[in-house]
């Protein structure tokens, strides 16, 4: 467990083996009870009962972890498919709305969906999503990039995340270099305009696990630094959407592209609108 930070998930691949080898295991240590004493048939039945007990005890604590996920509806989702997930299910009852009605459906939807529908990294230039703290990019729609624009100058991926293994976006730029002026814009927005993302999801909770908690994050980088970073006015950072209940916000630098920041050495200028 130690090699796989602690998450039972990464030993599955290790299921079948352990599954004959315990077999063999027990079928080895049943024979050899019976062998051992004047109460041979009895021990070995006794044997196999708490050998067939121990995988049935952890398939029933399986199903019973299983069942109370989403409160006690784990299957609650599924009739609907992907699409309630990606948030195209909404593509239709969205464009029947007006502006009014419509911002406010916006306003309800959870951040994968508003991201696809509202920001559309996947068919807009210049609207890339940095995920800071998320390493789940599935449901974001055109997280490889090939739903972009042919023409369109553009990152590798309008998605950009890492995973417990990667150096994060920000890792290698100085957090506040000696000498920087108040019209400055902070290096980590500058790395992350660089990347081609103009937003910035973050999963609080996440970041504060991977950072103070399991120590999963860049150690360079602390969880304190990033808040600071995030609220400072050379980060020109602004606030787009908050969902408080799940301890995430989208956010929008408020940065013109990166080429034009270091072309010119000026303060920087507001950028796009963002939605």
């Amino acid at each position: 467990m130690l090699l796989t930070h602690l998450q039972s998930r990464f030993l599955m691949p290790m299921l079948t083996p352990i599954a004959l080898l315990l077999a063999l295991a027990g079928a080895a240590l049943v024979s050899w009870v019976g062998r051992s004493s004047t109460r041979g048939l009895l021990l070995s039945r006794a044997a196999l009962a708490v050998l067939a007990l121990a995988p049935l005890s952890q398939a029933l604590r399986s199903t019973s972890i299983f069942m109370e996920q989403n409160n006690w509806l784990p299957n609650r989702m599924l009739p609907y498919g992907i699409s309630i997930f990606t948030g195209e299910a909404f593509k239709e009852r969205l464009a029947s709305l007006d502006d009014r009605e419509r911002d406010k459906a916006f306003a309800e939807l959870s951040p994968v969906p508003y991201i696809n529908l509202k920001v559309r990294p996947q068919g807009t230039p210049d609207a890339g999503v940095y995920l800071l703290g998320d390493t789940a990019p599935l449901y974001f729609l055109g997280a490889d990039g090939r739903d972009m624009p042919p023409n369109v100058a553009r990152p590798s991926s309008p998605i950009i995340y890492c995973t417990t293994w990667d150096t994060p976006l920000i890792a290698g730029a100085p957090g506040t270099p000696p000498g920087m002026r108040a019209t400055d814009p902070h290096p980590w927005s500058v790395r992350v305009r660089q990347s081609g993302c103009r937003y910035i999801l973050v999963n609080f909770n996440e970041l504060k696990r991977l950072t103070n908690v399991d120590h999963y994050f860049d150690p360079s980088i602390t969880y304190d630094a990033i808040i600071a970073w995030l609220h400072a006015p050379e980060s020109h950072i602004r606030s787009v959407m908050a969902w408080h209940e799940l301890g995430v916000e989208l956010l929008w630098i408020d940065l013109p592209p990166i080429s034009a920041v270091e072309s010119s050495g000026a303060p920087p200028t507001n950028g796009a609108a963002h939605p």
